[in-house]
């Protein structure tokens, strides 16, 4: 989708690239504005380790006082650290850092004193197939509502209200395997945008009010697909799938799948969030102008919270499964 698309454009995102194959951690979990659900066949039938892969790799790029609880996650985090080298080129620079967080959380740094802009991105191992059966476009509804406040901060918009004021820009984007939330800001404005957008994933508000709204910009989002050849190309593709394999499945939603995002949706979408976004599962990139140290401290006083596994990957309920299209050569029709 467009936002998947400018995303891999990203210069910063192309110098991660050549970079992160040689961080090597301990054992890892297998892994509008618009937002829209891609339709990549790859990422339905390639490997777990192409999964853990992009999602170190998938991005890059006021404050208020830390709570307790946030402190303790903090302190907790720090106890637990690991921290790896990155190795980069003699002319680069920048200079780079891995960490994991105690909590699972695998992190990428990246400094840059003499840049003006700052960025992160933050990689979640679940997409569109792992939508509960009775509730189709559940992870691209989710991916919407996390932009609508939190508990911190619960005004719808702050988020994006902050980013704009400090000349940056965000958006998100739900694929079959993961999804992906991602922003720029001015670089001195980077530990409030981070404060935020940790929220997105510690205590997200999913309000009554907000999934009945959000609920209507998913159904436009999704009439706006009927008309394009290309989401039309997508859904025949789909149609000729193994039925019994997610990637058959309506991955967008629209207001009828996801029942006018009343009570039960927003149960659906608490427990969905409450699964999947764990820190195990999730990959974090930042960039700005900060030293590696001030980094590493905002992303531990941030994101040591993120709940922790152990939980199994969502894609260990399809991984099992025969691909979704069968790969056998089709045998040539006789010739008369």
């Amino acid at each position: 989708g467009p936002g998947q698309q400018s995303l891999r454009q990203h210069p910063l995102v192309t110098t991660l690239r050549s970079q992160i194959y040689v961080m090597r951690t301990p054992v890892l979990s297998p892994p509008s504005r618009p937002r829209c659900s891609s339709p990549s066949l790859r990422a339905a039938t390639e490997s777990a380790s192409r999964r853990a892969l992009l999602s170190l790799c998938s991005a890059l790029l006021a404050t208020p006082t830390p709570s307790p609880a946030v402190a303790a996650a903090a302190a907790a985090a720090a106890r637990g650290l690991q921290t790896f080298d990155i190795v980069a080129s003699d002319l680069d620079r920048r200079s780079f850092r891995g960490m994991q967080l105690s909590n699972g959380l695998r992190v990428l740094l990246c400094s840059d004193p003499e840049a003006g802009k700052a960025a992160a991105s933050m990689n979640v191992a679940v997409g569109s197939m792992s939508n509960p059966v009775e509730w189709p476009g559940l992870a691209h509804f989710c991916e919407h509502m996390l932009f609508l406040g939190t508990k911190r901060f619960p005004g719808e918009g702050e988020f994006e209200r902050f980013i704009a004021a400090n000349a940056g820009s965000n958006n998100a984007f739900t694929g079959s395997e993961e999804t992906n939330y991602f922003f720029s800001v001015n670089g001195d404005a980077l530990p409030g945008a981070l404060t935020r957008f940790a929220d997105f994933f510690t205590a997200p508000l999913f309000s009554e009010s907000g999934t009945t709204r959000e609920v209507d910009a998913i159904d436009a989002e999704h009439a706006k697909n009927l008309q394009s050849d290309f989401w039309r190309s997508d859904a025949v593709l789909r149609l000729r799938a193994r039925p019994d394999h997610p990637y058959s499945r309506f991955f967008t939603g629209n207001r009828q799948t996801l029942r006018g995002g009343d009570a039960d949706a927003r149960a659906a979408l608490f427990a969905f969030h409450r699964a999947f976004y764990r820190a195990p599962q999730m990959a974090l990139a930042v960039a700005g102008p900060q030293s590696l140290d001030a980094l590493q401290r905002l992303v531990q006083a941030n994101f040591g919270a993120l709940p922790p596994g152990p939980a199994p990957p969502a894609s260990a309920a399809y991984d099992a499964l025969p691909p979704p299209f069968d790969t056998q050569p089709q045998a040539e029709p006789p010739v008369a």
